[in-house]
């Protein structure tokens, strides 16, 4: 899916991203268009609306640099289409 990267967000839980975990993260699906720039520097994105784990339901919000780096880890599309496919859908329709 072009214009489209795939993260796995761990909704605010710390992530170690080290050889030792402290925390195990309630994953949901969060996809950002990183060439949709907001104007305070934060990218257009579409992220789950609760926070438990799952696969959404799915809203469009906005996502920092630093919430991406610090709180999520980054998924192929394949992965995502795996983990995610109502994210994956709502991006289709």
């Amino acid at each position: 899916m072009k214009g489209v990267r795939f993260y796995r967000d761990a909704n605010g839980e710390a992530i170690d991203l080290g050889m030792h975990r402290k925390t195990t993260p309630s994953w949901n699906g969060l996809a950002i268009f990183p060439d949709e720039r907001m104007p305070d520097g934060a990218f257009a994105a579409i992220a789950s609306l609760v926070n438990d784990p799952g696969d959404g339901p799915y809203c469009t919000t906005s996502v920092s640099y630093d919430y991406l780096r610090k709180q999520c880890m980054r998924v192929s599309e394949a992965t995502a289409r795996q983990l995610f496919p109502n994210l994956i859908k709502d991006l289709e329709d």
